[in-house]
């Protein structure tokens, strides 16, 4: 046998088509949409773009990405804007759950928390070896 690292290629991508549909009726009864949805949400003030959410849909699991605020203007609820909007999109795509990873630590998780969002994992030395969690909402 021979062990290669390519690019994707047409070829892989039919490989993989094939065996994720006879997966995908082993595990789940059925072919399975894989397909993944982007959204990009902003909130803007004066023009000026001061908030920013960027999230995927994919069978039903909503995650966020990230989320980013003007560190001059945190504190008046544009955050929560962004998660509102967010969970609004999840809900009109038929979402069951929504889930992101944040600093174990920082600030933002009493935010989350508020939010209904609940820590359901425990992630140290994760990105850059900082200790992070995984918050989870079911919808």
């Amino acid at each position: 046998m021979k062990v290669l690292v390519r690019k994707n290629s047409k070829k892989w991508n039919d490989f993989e088509i094939k065996e994720w549909e006879k997966a995908d009726l082993e595990h789940y009864g059925r072919k399975v949409n894989w397909d993944k949805k982007d959204f990009n949400i902003v909130v803007k003030e004066n023009n000026k773009i001061v908030g920013s959410l960027r999230m995927y849909i994919r069978v039903g699991i909503c995650y966020i990405d990230s989320v980013i605020v003007s560190s001059e203007l945190r504190g008046r609820g544009i955050g929560k804007i962004l998660m509102d909007k967010a969970e609004e999109l999840a809900k009109k795509n038929k979402v069951h759950k929504i889930y992101f990873h944040t600093g174990k630590d920082w600030d933002f998780v009493n935010f989350y928390e508020g939010l209904g969002y609940k820590i359901t994992s425990d992630l140290p030395n994760h990105y850059l070896r900082v200790h992070f969690v995984e918050m989870t909402k079911f919808i």
